[in-house]
This record gives C-alpha cells, structure tokens and sequence, in this order.
C-alpha cells in the first residue's frame, strides 16, 4: 500500500501530468461559469508548460545533484565488486519482445562492462528488480546476459532481482554479497541518483563505497543552464528532477538517507 500510495503521489506531482490537470481543472471551472478561476488555472498551467518544458528548470534542479560526487578511485588493489543499479533496460520491451532493449539510462551498463575489463577480478553484481509475474526472463537476468555478450565472464556476475526500490537495492544486494570491512565497492548509477543511492547505501551499513557517476543530463563546465530546444526534452528532464528531488524528500524524512543532499562529507 505504501509503494502504491507513493505511485500515485508521484503520478499526480509529476510536472507535465500536474500541468495537465491544472489546464482540465481551469476548461471545467470556465464550462461551470468560474471564469476568474478558470482562466487563472489555464493561465498556469500554459505558462508552467513554457517554464517546464523550455526555460533552465530542469539543469537548475539536476546540476547539484549531479555535481554533488566525483568519480573515485578504488584502492591499488582493485575493488572487491562493482554494483550497478537498474535503470538501463526497458522493462516493458523485456516483458514483451524478451529482448534486452538499453533506455537512455545505457551509460551505466556500458560503463560496467568497462570497469570489469580493467579489473578483472572484481565481482560484478546487478540489481535491477523483481522478474515479471509470468515468468518471463526479468531486467537483471538480461543485464547479465548483455554482460556476458561484452566479454565478461558469467562467474564474475551475482543477480539480484527482488529489489522494487533503491532502499531494496541496498538491504538485498547487502544480504547477496555480505560485504566485510577493508572491502571496496564501485558504485555505479546516473549521476543525478548518486547522492541518494550513496546516502541510502551508507545507511544501510555499506562501507568503502567508491562513486562512479555517469549517465549526465546536464552539460556542466562554467554555463551548464541552458534554454531547451525542445518541449518535451525539457518536460522529459523536469519529470526525472522533480521525482528525484520528492524521492531525496521523502527517503529523509523516512530515516533512509543521512542527509536531505547525502555528499562525501556526510
């Protein structure tokens, strides 16, 4: 019920559905005779469309979040595993084709087929959620098959496929890999999902967690806002800010994250 309830907050909250109904709420007050009202709502609502989908919203919301860690480096020895969070494959062309089809989330499979190349004998283990009820092939199972398909060896993989959250990601993978102080771990996730998957993990009781971000949506360097081309890029990349600021929120206020921004002084 708790996963269902935050569903729907998130459905409602999400910028271009809120905007939407702001817009249906403002036709149906002027069809009522609330003229003020309506066009007031339909007024917001268009000028919340031009701002969401066009001017620097977005950027502003994702930049800290994704400035907020560095890549690291593990110790001279190696890292005992790279860990890797979902998010890279379609889990409604997986349910259907049975295909493993990249999202634009690719960037982190990629950049874990190369930090096993380079270390050869780190582990390398994904969480990437539960399988679909019919007993198809799941998300994490094609992962490691896309894996294996870029050269890396089929011992080296350890799948976790029960997490439905990145609170889950952390207590699961924790209880598949039971790791032991003085070990390392790359964590590799979208640099805008870092901080909160690095506060998540450290509250969970993980240690020698070495951050490799990739994944960026925000270009960076001295001008990193910029204006969109496109309304639905912007919409696209509003939708994911504000969903990851309301999840930084509430992980907070849940006593799942140290801290409302988690960063490497935390």
């Amino acid at each position: 019920m708790p996963d269902l309830l935050s569903e729907i907050v998130f459905f409602v909250l999400r910028p271009s559905n809120f905007l939407v109904l702001l817009l249906f709420g403002g036709l149906a007050c002027l069809l009522v005779g609330w003229k003020w009202v309506g066009f007031a709502f339909v007024a917001l609502g268009t000028l919340g469309f031009v701002v969401a989908g066009f001017a620097p919203l977005s950027t502003l919301l994702l930049h800290p979040l994704e400035e907020r860690y560095q890549r690291g480096e593990p110790p001279p020895g190696g890292p005992t595993g790279i860990l890797v969070f979902g998010g890279a494959i379609d889990a409604s062309i997986v349910r259907t084709r049975q295909i493993p089809e990249l999202t634009d989330g690719a960037d982190r499979i990629v950049a874990v087929a190369d930090l096993a190349r380079r270390y050869p004998a780190a582990l390398v283990a994904i969480s990437n959620g539960p399988p679909p009820p019919d007993g198809k092939v799941g998300n994490a199972q094609f992962a490691a098959r896309l894996l294996e398909s870029f050269g890396v060896a089929r011992d080296r993989i350890r799948i976790e496929d029960r997490a439905a959250s990145t609170w889950q990601n952390a207590i699961f993978l924790k209880d598949l890999l039971k790791p032991e102080a003085g070990q390392s771990w790359i964590v590799v996730t979208s640099a805008w999902h870092m901080p909160r998957t690095m506060g998540v993990m450290e509250k969970a009781g993980w240690t020698g967690l070495v951050p490799y971000p990739v994944d960026y949506r925000t270009p960076g360097g001295d001008s990193p806002y910029g204006w969109s081309r496109s309304m639905g890029g912007g919409l696209y990349k509003t939708n994911l800010a504000v969903r990851e600021w309301l999840s930084l929120i509430a992980y907070y206020m849940t006593g799942k994250s140290p801290a409302l921004v988690p960063g490497p002084d935390d």
